[in-house]
């Protein structure tokens, strides 16, 4: 088994469940930590911006992959939610929201 050297600047610094606590789980908070990260758009714009390597590994990813924050002590400004389709195999209709 290969040891990979962990990115620091990858590591969140403020652990989700804290920063739960600290923002009383406020809705904000929620389309932070829990949402945003769901948004077509905002993994693609991250696909393209790490040049399709995931930055803690170095390992290619692609559009599958699953967002993590670094610091989870931030709130979402933007409150309008967008929806789009979010198929899985036991339902190939869903969709998804996401800020």
């Amino acid at each position: 088994m290969a040891v990979i050297d962990m990115n620091p600047k990858v590591i969140p610094k403020n652990q989700s469940m804290d920063m739960k606590e600290k923002h009383q789980g406020k809705e904000e908070w929620k389309m932070f930590a829990r949402r945003v990260q769901k948004n077509p758009f905002v993994k693609n714009h991250l696909l393209y911006r790490e040049n399709q390597k995931c930055s803690w590994c170095g390992w290619s990813i692609d559009k599958e992959f699953v967002v993590h924050h670094i610091d989870y002590d931030h709130v979402c400004e933007y409150k309008i939610m967008r929806e789009y389709p979010s198929p899985t195999v036991k339902r190939p209709k869903k969709n998804g929201k996401s800020p």
